[in-house]
């Protein structure tokens, strides 16, 4: 399968480059290599026109959304696939990309790593994040925690504040290396895409150690990201 357009055109014939990518963007479980090499296709397609050199940051924007939409939130590839693919994609549009011009200052830089963006969207792709606003406050006052729920392990049933080390957590999965600066940038990136929610009111409503019990009407609901919880009572009933 050929993914990549032959030198100084924006044609579909097969490129020396191609397999350097087709390995990148076929590795791990086949049940996300073909849809990953589609969305390689079509961020390819979208800077086909034959137009001047496209901005790096809309680059990143298209195949990182290209990707996302490939991939399943409940089977994803590993985050070391995520980031490998991504990059191939991303590196493979830049490749093709500086073929539209001649001058060494407008081409591309290929990235040797995950913008904070990327895995921001990845994160919020993957996961139920949320900006919670603690009980008797308000989404406007500026106190909303960014907080990820939780499906399984120590804090299964909540929304896990990010600022007790999960956010480096999961930049390290992403981003082995990465600095203060670059874990600043994903908290902010993160803040934006999530959605606000208020944390639960109903003092009748109790997270235990396996699901959420109903006081008033003696009801045991399973747990779901839709009950805003940060804290739990953790007895079994």
């Amino acid at each position: 399968m050929s993914i990549l357009p032959d030198d100084h055109s924006q044609s579909n014939e097969p490129h020396d480059d191609v397999s350097e990518f087709e390995d990148d963007l076929t590795e791990g479980s086949s049940k996300v290599a073909n849809p990953v090499a589609d969305a390689f296709t079509r961020a390819m397609d979208h800077f086909s026109d034959g137009g001047e050199i496209a901005p790096l940051n809309e680059v990143v924007k298209v195949c990182t959304r290209e990707y996302l939409d490939a991939i399943l939130p409940d089977q994803p590839p590993t985050p070391d696939e995520i980031e490998k693919q991504l990059l191939a994609m991303v590196n493979g549009v830049c490749k093709v990309e500086n073929r539209k011009t001649r001058i060494d200052r407008e081409k591309l830089q290929l990235l040797k790593a995950l913008m904070p963006v990327q895995v921001a969207m990845i994160v919020d792709h993957l996961f139920h994040v949320a900006e919670v606003t603690p009980g008797g406050t308000q989404q406007d006052d500026g106190l909303g925690v960014l907080s990820i729920y939780q499906d399984s392990g120590e804090f299964v049933g909540l929304h896990r504040r990010v600022d007790l080390g999960l956010l480096d957590e999961l930049a390290r999965q992403y981003n082995f290396g990465h600095d203060g600066k670059w874990l600043v940038e994903f908290e902010r990136a993160l803040r934006g895409f999530a959605r606000k929610v208020p944390e639960n009111q109903n003092t009748d409503l109790v997270v235990m150690g396996n699901l959420i019990y109903d006081y008033r009407n003696d009801e045991r609901i399973p747990f779901s990201p839709n009950y805003v919880f940060l804290a739990a009572t953790r007895r079994p009933i």
